[in-house]
């Protein structure tokens, strides 16, 4: 009879293991091992029925079933037994578990978690049941059977016993679906795999109530969100932060006085399971082992190239699909890093953000298999174990030059005028008419084009912002540009037999003005001294009305006109690149196929190619790509 109870109490605790899971010891989790000691039979009588075995075979059975004495964790408590195929011998020891290691249907475990609550060893009055507390623990544990091996109780049985089985399995709700009871104290933590330098959150949870719970950690540092050192009690929900900043393994280990509830199940393979029946307070432990394996770190090294010093850089690192962008920022130059969660074999985007008045220039990176993005703002890279990968960007604050056509007094006003910039942009203006171009810092040319019937009466240069003045020499002017600086162009043409003074209502500056008169040419200004016909005339135009500017020249600047990022864009003639198309996102350079450096001056080192792409920051190179990028579209290379 003995061996018979204690078969049908292993029987019971199986069947409420199988309820949730929700407390399974996993990679991401570690729960208090509370221990369970068998002592001995508690309450008991004999019972008489049939149960069913895992291939779904009727067997008959005349059995002890009632009470089962225990120590959780040394604290005296009781239990049922939930598995009628395996036995116990006193003085077993069976580790606390979650209900999904049971081997009992679905659902069925929580009705023995109700009929827990309310029968003995409990004394709800609402639930009341009949005889000595031998009839009803046989009564109770009879119906935990009958939920966890489909046990049923016989006719020849005592009837106190038979009417409190009938009670019971008649109240039990047809699903009570109470969930399994939480663990006495556990640790989880998001994620299974960490990287040296990750900062670890672990969620403390616990049945003890307040700040109870004393955290402990090995081998690495306990931090707090931000990342400074933390210390103290915890309670449950709170979260905890743990670094390891070497490969390795770094421990948390908790303990507090908490509650083993009611429901929990203690098993081992090969020895019948048990479930609680009464809720005990234990000195509970916990530990959970964090593992990190080797890390990576991903440097950018910042340079810029202009006069507005207090600017923000930002730049991203992302890997899509598998983590989401990281922002950090930078000012004029310096270095940031990332270090935490940088993951090895996974590939990610660097970028640089776009920065207002700025365009972005990423030179290179040194380590990995760097590619630059089809953005033309950052690089694709996959870092290795234990890699630095260093990335340079640079970023050049544009200059602006404008440039304005006057006529003499007299001459004609419809007259269209070419000209053109060293870097390769031109444009076409008629008398009163100022449009400008934005290019990079270093040395300029502005060149005005011969036109039949017309001369050049005069042309000079003026800095917005020093006033420095720079006269022309024949149709050219020359000057440094500053990055960041303005500079403003006069162009004064005189038509044939007309006077050579001129009046710029409103002007600040006007051409020297003398009575002499131009003759009239004997010959024609030659074909060649027009613009090639492959350079189309293209006047940089005013970006879109959602950023309202005004190109038009002002002496002095009032500041409103349009901002370097504007207006840029770029086409590809005979191998060169030329600065024409305005749909170009603002902040972006242009790329082309190239994947030959070209050596260069300028500011910041001029031209740098990496990669594939190509970027101004210095004055027009020749190259011979094979595709251009305006913008992010892609336009293929007109051959010559």
């Amino acid at each position: 009879m003995r061996r018979s109870l204690l078969r049908v109490i292993a029987a019971v605790g199986a069947l409420l293991s199988l309820g949730s899971g929700v407390l399974a010891l996993s990679q991401n989790g570690a729960e208090a091992a509370s221990v369970l000691t068998f002592t001995g039979l508690g309450a008991h009588d004999t019972v008489r029925g049939s149960y069913l075995d895992a291939t779904g075979s009727a067997h008959s059975v005349t059995t002890a079933a009632g009470e089962m004495l225990a120590t959780i964790d040394g604290a005296p408590s009781q239990g049922y037994c939930i598995d009628l195929s395996h036995g116990i011998a006193k003085g077993a020891a069976l580790p606390e578990t979650d209900w999904s290691q049971m081997p009992v249907p679905p659902g069925r475990i929580d009705s023995i978690a109700w009929l827990l609550n309310h029968y003995y060893p409990q004394t709800d009055p609402a639930y009341p049941l009949q005889g000595s507390a031998g009839q009803k623990a046989a009564a109770v544990q009879a119906a935990i059977w009958h939920f966890s091996d489909g046990f049923e109780l016989g006719p020849n049985n005592d009837a106190m016993i038979a009417a409190n089985y009938a009670a019971i399995l008649d109240a039990v709700p047809l699903r009570p679906e109470l969930g399994e009871p939480i663990t006495s104290l556990k640790l989880q933590t998001p994620d299974v795999k960490h990287l040296s330098g990750d900062l670890v959150p672990i969620t403390v949870r616990t049945t003890g109530g307040g700040k109870i719970v004393d955290v402990a950690v090995t081998d690495g540092e306990r931090l707090d969100a931000a990342g400074a050192p933390a210390t103290g009690l915890v309670g449950d929900g709170d979260i905890v932060y743990v670094r390891r900043r070497e490969v390795g393994t770094a421990t948390v280990a908790v303990s507090a006085r908490a509650e083993v509830q009611k429901g929990r199940i203690f098993r081992v393979a090969g020895t019948q399971a048990q479930i609680l029946a009464r809720s005990v307070t234990v000195d509970a432990k916990a530990s959970l082992s964090l593992d990190y394996q080797p890390s990576a770190v991903v440097r950018v090294v910042k340079k810029s190239f202009g006069a507005s010093r207090d600017a923000t850089f930002s730049f991203s690192l992302a890997a899509p699909g598998v983590q989401e962008p990281v922002v950090k920022a930078l000012t004029f130059e310096g270095t940031l890093e990332w270090r935490d969660n940088v993951r090895t074999g996974v590939t990610y985007e660097l970028r640089e953000l776009a920065t207002a008045g700025w365009w972005i220039a990423p030179k290179g990176c040194d380590g990995g298999d760097p590619r630059v993005l089809d953005t033309g703002d950052g690089f694709r890279i996959t870092p290795g174990a234990n890699q630095v990968i260093t990335c340079e960007f640079h970023n050049v604050q544009p200059a602006k030059i404008i440039v304005e056509k006057r006529v003499t007094d007299g001459s004609p006003t419809d007259q269209a005028f070419s000209f053109g910039l060293d870097d390769g942009q031109s444009l076409s203006l008629k008398n009163g008419e100022s449009q400008w171009w934005v290019t990079t810092p270093g040395a300029k040319s502005v060149t005005e084009q011969a036109t039949s019937g017309w001369s050049l009466v005069d042309s000079w240069c003026t800095n917005l912002t020093t006033s420095q003045v720079v006269k022309g020499a024949a149709s050219t002017v020359q000057f440094t540009l500053d990055p960041g600086t303005k500079w403003h162009c006069v162009y004064v043409n005189a038509a044939a037999g007309t006077s050579t003074t001129t009046t710029a209502p409103g002007s600040t500056t006007t051409a020297p003005a003398t009575t002499t008169t131009v003759p009239q040419p004997t010959t024609t200004v030659p074909s060649t001294t027009a613009p090639p016909t492959t350079v189309a005339q293209v006047v940089t135009s005013v970006p879109s009305t959602t950023t309202p500017c005004d190109s038009t020249a002002k002496t002095p600047d009032t500041g409103d006109d349009c901002t370097p990022t504007d207006v840029l864009g770029v086409r590809e003639s005979r191998g060169t690149l030329i600065t024409t198309d305005t749909a170009v996102v603002a902040g972006r350079l242009a790329r082309t196929g190239s994947n030959r450096t070209v050596s260069f001056a300028g500011v910041g080192g001029g031209l740098v190619v990496m990669g594939g792409a190509l970027f101004f920051l210095g004055r027009t190179t020749t190259v011979t790509p094979s595709f251009v990028y305006v913008g992010g579209r892609r336009v293929r290379r007109r051959r010559k």
